[in-house]
């Protein structure tokens, strides 16, 4: 046991109290729950005497103390399982690593309790305290929580030394090594149907947490606490070796120690800090996280995702990367089936170190299944395998490998490359490593090591750059066309028209002309597209609607495994992002087109326009042009507008959708017919563009999706407002003169001169100072392009000459076109 601060009953002292320098806590923050599985936690406050009055009556289960005694462990968990709580205040009222925002008491469980123990808490402590015994306590095995009261709440960081000190006066061998968390739950008490229960209470003052923080050199520092009471070096030593795990957790494992998940991964979480040490960035303490053998890491930092758990090196990597994904997880839910589990799984075996781990375990694991390969008909080929003539060993040579990937049966025809996307594919039912599903599939990292293990397992050879080239070299032997395939596969049109109604049957689309126009060239400039890589096509069929219509779902079945919804206005802006994001795509959505600037409209527009893609593919050498063998449609929620340029819309064609798609109506076996009709319609010669009366059907609901600007209607009144003859040589106060005289646009007022003639020029700076009563400043660029936004939507049409007017000098001007005559 430790020396403690000399008990003063309460643990303040009294020229504090006396002086005001701290009063003492009215009541305490709590947060309950009805069960250790509960998601939801009420914080609230209690009194003191509240919360003792609560300890002092204990629940009763129905079972006998030898029964419970005789129980296995998961029934004794349920036995005890009821109201529970967390002495302190919990963010969001969810119970988790780093959710505590801060402690009002400290709590211990001692599990190896004794009679001592309380008589050891009123010598050395002295502050205001109660403790009682837990639902497994036993005369022959007491174990007892011991529940103090802070004088000040404590931050989770100020728990956790505090609670160390405490208990390393009281003796840390009595205390659950896992009792300093401070997201730790507490049981209230319950015990067994014949079990005695007795409280025991001190009076006093509450402790005062400052006094025995100050005890540490600086508490900050986790090398001064005395941390072996935590057990981390004990159950490191007890735990199984990670690297001998199974799958992704033991490659990860093997592939990088903790030190080395740290560097690569976490480098912005962990700070080093002396000889296997680490700071939790995120919290105020420091050199709480302490490395063991490369092999774990146990952080005693309270704010530490990580915290209070001994992790390796793939858990403290799944935790910090993808731990949020978990918030909605149920309590009780194994750590193997977790959102974080799942993502990490996916995003390891990304890895090159931990692929390459996973295929020298598969090749162990599968090495009878690759050597019960069927026994070939003819294996007379390997006689030309090139032997080391002092070993007789097969050389790693270029020759050897095209050799072995041409003639061994679990290789030799199943690489195939998709010339369009410079994509690998497999085209068979199984690899020597791997099912193929469907019978075909993208060759991955994955692939590539299994093959490396495959030749090295079989004939020894091993050579990563020659395995690389022969699989380039073998795959460009035998071209793939897997989407020209699907078309020429698809069955006979069955002369049901589909095509037209397809958005006005599926997604309640109103039934025009122009709706059953665009549908039907989009589809078909798919299919061209499919047959013509590059060919021109630059319009975009986009959906509007409200959210969780299905429209991107619409898609989506169209394209099936060729659709992608992941291309962004953001990537648009970096050509080679965007442009390695279409290839091996059909159908390529842009959503939320909500919102676009100016800028993000011409980059659009530009990018709609191209028809070959030219760039170097990551890992390549040199650049090549990628044609085209998409087509690419837009999404939209906001039906308030989102286009912004008045004049320059032709390549959007919007459509209004209203019902929810239904997949029944969509299944494979009509989506085969869609195609089937749409491939008919292309080969009929169906032209990719707008004319006549569809083509100014377009306009008009391009129109109708430009973004509406607050102003418009203020203008349009301006505009229509007759103006006295001779207007244009009024100076800018004979102008502030006649429009103060209208009450209104549009309407005459007392006083006001003689109005003749309708308006049929004007300026932007016109609008500006006298509809819009700006301060005799010019106004901004964007000022500029909005109002002419509203002059180009009212129909009005830009001049490109200037004229002089007395009140603003040279302006360009706009004139009144054919669809903005005057309303008066």
């Amino acid at each position: 046991m430790g020396d403690g601060p000399a008990p003063a009953r309460g643990g303040l002292h009294l020229r504090e109290l006396q002086e005001g320098v701290r009063a003492l806590p009215k009541d305490y923050a709590i947060a309950t729950a009805q069960g250790r599985r509960a998601k939801a936690w009420r914080n609230k406050r209690m009194a003191w005497d509240e919360f003792s009055a609560w300890m002092r009556e204990p629940r009763r289960t129905p079972e006998t103390a030898a029964e419970y005694a005789a129980m296995a462990k998961a029934e004794r968990d349920a036995a005890k399982d009821g109201p529970c709580y967390v002495a302190g205040y919990l963010e969001g009222g969810r119970r988790r690593q780093g959710s505590v925002a801060r402690r009002s008491m400290v709590v211990l469980d001692a599990d190896s309790s004794d009679d001592g123990l309380w008589g050891d808490y009123l010598m050395l402590v002295g502050a205001q305290a109660l403790m009682y015994p837990t639902h497994s306590s036993t005369a022959a095995s007491p174990k007892h929580r011991l529940v103090v009261p802070l004088a000040r709440e404590v931050s989770a960081d100020e728990y956790v030394p505090l609670a160390l000190k405490l208990a390393e006066t009281l003796g840390a061998e009595r205390f659950d090594a896992t009792t300093y968390q401070p997201s730790r739950l507490m049981y209230a008490p319950s015990r067994s149907m014949d079990a005695p229960y007795e409280l025991m209470e001190c009076g006093g003052d509450p402790l005062d947490p400052d006094e025995w923080l100050a005890l540490y050199p600086d508490w900050r520092d986790a090398s001064c606490w005395p941390l072996p009471g935590c057990g981390a070096r004990s159950r490191a030593d007890k735990a199984p070796d990670p690297r001998g795990k199974a799958g992704t957790v033991g490659a990860f494992c093997r592939a990088h120690s903790v030190e080395e998940a740290i560097e690569g991964f976490l480098a912005d979480v962990y700070e080093p800090c002396g000889e296997g040490r680490w700071t939790y960035t995120g919290g105020s303490s420091y050199g709480g996280a302490v490395a063991y053998e490369g092999l774990w890491l146990y952080s005693n930092h309270a704010t530490d995702p990580a915290g209070g758990q001994l992790c390796n090196a793939y858990d403290l990597v799944r935790i910090h990367r993808f731990g949020e994904l978990d918030a909605e997880a149920k309590p009780d839910t194994p750590v193997a089936s977790l959102p974080s589990s799942k993502a990490m799984r996916e995003w390891a075996a990304g890895l090159e170190g931990v692929s390459l781990e996973l295929a020298r375990a598969a090749a162990d694991s599968a090495h009878d299944d690759f050597l019960a390969e069927p026994l070939e008909a003819d294996d007379s080929w390997k006689k030309d395998l090139e032997k080391d003539p002092r070993t007789g060993a097969v050389l790693s040579s270029a020759g050897n490998i095209g050799l072995v990937l041409a003639r061994d049966p679990g290789l030799a025809g199943k690489l195939r490359r998709d010339a369009e996307s410079d994509a690998v594919w497999v085209v068979a039912e199984r690899l020597p490593w791997r099912e193929v599903p469907k019978g075909r599939a993208l060759w991955t990292d994955g692939d590539d090591a299994n093959l490396r293990i495959y030749l090295e397992t079989r004939y020894g050879i091993v050579n990563k750059a020659k395995v690389d080239d022969a699989v380039s070299h073998f795959a460009d032997a035998a071209p793939y066309d897997p989407l020209g395939e699907y078309l020429d596969a698809l069955p006979g049109w069955d002369g049901v028209p589909r095509v037209d109604r397809l958005l006005v049957d599926l997604m309640g689309a109103e039934d025009t002309a122009y709706v059953r126009a665009v549908t039907r060239k989009t589809l078909c400039a798919a299919v061209r597209r499919a047959r013509e890589p590059g060919c021109k096509f630059d319009h975009m069929l986009i959906l509007e609607g409200a959210q969780g219509l299905g429209k991107s779902t619409l898609f989506s079945k169209l394209a099936g495994e060729w659709f992608t919804d992941a291309l962004s206005l953001e990537d648009v802006r970096l050509p080679k992002v965007a442009a390695e994001k279409l290839q091996g795509r059909w159908i390529v959505e842009v959503a939320e087109l909500d919102g676009m600037a100016k800028a993000s409209i011409e980059r659009l527009k530009s990018f709609l326009s191209t028809a070959e893609d030219n760039y170097r593919a990551a890992f390549k050498h040199r650049a090549r042009g990628y044609r085209r063998r998409c087509i690419v449609v837009g999404t939209v929620n906001n039906l308030d507008g989102y286009l912004r340029d008045a004049t320059g819309n032709r390549r959007f064609w919007p459509v209004r959708v209203t019902a929810r798609l239904d997949h029944r109506r969509l299944d494979a076996a009509a989506v085969a017919q869609v195609w089937a009709e749409a491939a008919a319609l292309e080969a009929a010669g169906e032209a990719l563009y707008l004319e006549g009366d569809v083509e100014r059907a377009a306009q008009e609901a391009q129109r109708h999706a430009m973004e509406t600007d607050p102003r418009e209607g203020l203008v349009l009144a301006y505009l229509d407002t007759p103006v006295p003859v001779g207007f244009e040589g009024y100076t800018a106060e004979e102008r502030d003169e006649f429009w103060s005289l209208r009450a209104d646009f549009g309407a005459g007022g007392d006083g006001a001169e003689a109005a003749a003639e309708p308006r049929e020029a004007v300026s932007v700076m016109e609008i500006w100072h006298e509809c819009l009563r700006q301060p005799a400043t010019k106004p901004t660029r964007n000022d500029s392009y909005q109002i002419a936004a509203i002059l180009k939507k009212a129909g009005w049409e830009p001049t490109g000459k200037t004229k002089k007017l007395k009140a603003y000098g040279y302006v360009k001007t706009y004139e009144r076109g054919e669809n903005a005559k005057p309303e008066f």
